[in-house]
């Protein structure tokens, strides 16, 4: 059975979506009525949601989904642990925060742009990852640069 592109929207922008997905290789179906978008919600195999409302409609159709600004945090997260930590404490709490933080600044971004930003993570981690495994004298060096600043600090705290 062939991929069917789905895109449930409102009537005040549907012209709108339609000319934006003209030049899509897949042609889309674009849905506007509510009963439409409930019957279409139900027979999906899996969704991507840009929204609280729209995932909750998909939960309540048993679809499986990515909610694209949640997973933007998350990948964006383990990316930084792959990376060496920085030595200022202001600095280490501003990382830590930031994926967070983030998740709700690019909340109304659009579906696309959340899951190429998701996408652009998930080649990052896997690009560091394979570095790592090719390389493994950049794994023990930052092990290493981390020793030695968890001794510069306990040093300077004693």
């Amino acid at each position: 059975m062939p991929n069917t592109v789905v895109l449930p929207t409102l009537r005040s922008v549907a012209a709108m979506v339609e000319d934006l997905t003209a030049d899509w290789p897949i042609r889309p179906s674009i849905i506007e009525a509510p009963e439409a978008k409930r019957a279409a919600f139900a027979a999906a195999d899996v969704a991507i949601a840009a929204s609280g409302t729209v995932s909750l409609e998909l939960a309540a159709n048993g679809v499986p989904m990515v909610i694209a600004y949640d997973m933007h945090p998350v990948t964006m997260w383990l990316m930084q642990r792959l990376n060496p930590q920085p030595m200022d404490e202001v600095q280490k709490q501003v990382f830590a925060v930031m994926p967070w933080f983030l998740m709700f600044i690019m909340a109304p971004f659009a579906a696309g742009l959340q899951l190429y930003w998701v996408m652009s993570n998930v080649v990052s981690i896997a690009q560091q990852k394979w570095l790592y495994s090719r390389h493994p004298v950049l794994r023990e060096q930052m092990a290493r640069d981390a020793e030695e600043k968890a001794k510069a600090k306990a040093n300077a705290k004693a």
